[in-house]
């Protein structure tokens, strides 16, 4: 009749270290360790996960930088019929008509690049499925929408003179980032608390 062998508990524990340890040193992980690891800590990582920045941070940024270049290249002031102060009236409304000219052959162009990515059959920035929304497109809508805004921003101010060097369009970038910082460090708090919340639940299961 034979024995069932009944290993000692501190014996196991000892192999299970054992194992452990020449894992660790072999390159092998536990896969405890390895999801912990891979989940990493909310105050390490945070919004700041992924390929370095969260989407939302990276749309607030990119939304706060095309708002400060649309507000100082004067676009703003379209409606309104006063001139700025050493040009004549004619002059004025020249560049002016010019510069109207060149943003809605920019935004005409932009347009219709994203007509052609989207509506063409096979069309890249459409979803595996066809769709457009979640898609490559509802992920760059974003950021387009912003780049063309600067970029227009920055011709009509480079051809009117409000925006009249990069260092102009540079200062005006900043200070429509520093218009938006309270929003900023706003989400970066509310998103460390959801993130840190997350994962002491997650560490609790």
């Amino acid at each position: 009749m034979g024995r069932t062998a009944v290993s000692h508990p501190l014996c196991c524990t000892a192999a299970a270290r054992h194992r452990f340890v020449d894992g660790q040193r072999h390159g092998r992980a536990h896969p405890g360790a390895l999801a912990h690891q891979q989940r990493g800590h909310p105050l390490v990582h945070g919004p700041f996960r992924g390929d370095g920045v969260h989407p939302l941070l990276a749309w607030m940024l990119l939304l706060a930088v095309a708002a400060g270049l649309f507000r100082a290249s004067g676009l703003l002031s379209l409606p309104r019929r006063g001139m700025p102060a050493g040009h004549s009236q004619n002059r004025n409304g020249y560049r002016r008509n010019i510069a109207l000219a060149a943003v809605l052959t920019e935004l005409v162009v932009i347009t219709i690049v994203m007509l052609f990515l989207t509506l063409t059959p096979n069309a890249i920035l459409r979803s595996a499925s066809g769709e457009l929304f979640p898609s490559s497109f509802s992920a760059c809508l974003v950021p387009v929408v912003a780049f063309a805004v600067s970029i227009a921003s920055c011709t009509y101010g480079g051809i009117v003179g409000t925006l009249p060097n990069i260092e102009s369009a540079y200062r005006a970038a900043c200070q429509g980032i520093a218009a938006a910082s309270p929003y900023i460090l706003l989400y970066i708090a509310a998103a460390q608390l959801y993130f840190s919340a997350v994962y002491l639940m997650g560490a609790s299961c």
